[in-house]
C-alpha cells in the first residue's frame, strides 16, 4: 500500500479453559477465504495451468497422429476430439484466469 511496515513481537498465551468452537469445515472455509481474498496467486496459477494444457495439446498432436497412422487408435474421431478438448480446455482456463485478474 506504500506505507512503511513495522513489526511487533507478541507472546500468545495458550487457551486456559474450553475448546475452540471452530470445526474442521469452518477452519477450511476460513483458510480458503484467506487464500483467495488477499492474493491473486491462484488466478495467476490458473492462467499458467491453462497455458501449460494448451501447450501440452500442441505437443500431444504429433504423438496422437502417429498413433492413429500406425493403427493403434481405431476409433474414428478420437484423435481430433481429444486434441481439441485439451487445447480448448487450456484456452478456457487461461482466459478465465485473465478475466479474474482484471475484475
Amino acid at each position: 500500500m506504500g506505507f512503511r511496515t513495522g513489526y511487533l513481537d507478541v507472546m500468545h498465551a495458550g487457551r486456559v479453559v474450553g475448546r475452540s468452537s471452530y470445526g474442521l469445515s469452518q477452519r477450511l472455509h476460513l483458510a480458503l477465504d484467506i487464500l483467495l481474498a488477499y492474493s491473486d496467486k491462484p488466478l495467476r496459477l490458473t492462467v499458467k495451468l491453462g497455458l501449460v494444457l494448451s501447450g501440452g495439446a500442441f505437443l500431444f498432436v504429433p504423438v496422437t497422429l502417429i498413433r492413429f497412422w500406425v493403427g493403434q487408435i481405431s476409433q474414428p474421431g478420437y484423435t481430433s476430439l481429444i486434441i481439441s478438448i485439451w487445447f480448448f480446455l487450456g484456452l478456457l482456463l487461461s482466459v478465465l484466469g485473465m478475466v479474474g485478474l482484471y475484475t
